[in-house]
């Protein structure tokens, strides 16, 4: 994402994530939550839409949103080891002017 962007809608960011997610047809939103991974902020939804749940958690990692999504057919699921270990193996490094070469 361009430096403006960021200047003027990385706050947003995570609202326009939310409201795109819930504009889905059967889309319900189970929770959501701020945290952060290192400096970078984050934030966790759980959705569950006809057959399956979904953890989708957005991270703001300057100049970029990335996103990271575990899926499953029970609720559940997004309790249990494999998805805690998913999210918690996760691990930010910014982006140095090195890396755009």
């Amino acid at each position: 994402m361009p430096e403006a962007w960021w200047q003027t809608r990385a706050d947003g960011a995570f609202i326009e994530a939310k409201e795109n997610m819930l504009q889905e047809s059967g889309v319900r939103l189970i929770s959501e939550r701020d945290y952060s991974v290192g400096d970078c902020r984050a934030h966790s939804l759980v959705v569950g839409l006809k057959t399956e749940f979904q953890r989708i958690d957005f991270f703001l990692i300057k100049p970029d949103l990335r996103v990271v999504m575990y899926l499953s057919p029970k609720e559940a699921a997004l309790n249990d080891s494999p998805c805690k270990t998913l999210f918690e193996s996760i691990s930010v490094k910014p982006k140095t002017a090195n890396d755009h070469k």
